[in-house]
């Protein structure tokens, strides 16, 4: 999560709003999303995986998934 955050933060137009590795507080910011945005999720997350989340998000987010697994 560090090197993407770092990544992001280097990289202009971006703007790293929220970075975290619970899944709980990405739902609970998704109702807060009003503009265009990019998600980075994890496939493979406790409680809930990415591609569940995914499945919440407004028409104006895009999903990039992301996984430490091969």
């Amino acid at each position: 999560i560090k090197t993407l955050s770092d990544y992001i933060r280097d990289t202009p137009k971006l703007n790293l709003v929220y970075s975290t590795l619970k899944a709980q507080e990405v739902i609970a910011l998704l109702p807060e999303i009003a503009e265009p945005s990019i998600f980075f999720l994890d496939i493979d997350m406790p409680m809930i995986n990415g591609l569940q989340i995914a499945e919440m998000v407004n028409d104006f987010t895009a999903v990039i998934f992301i996984t430490g697994h091969p």
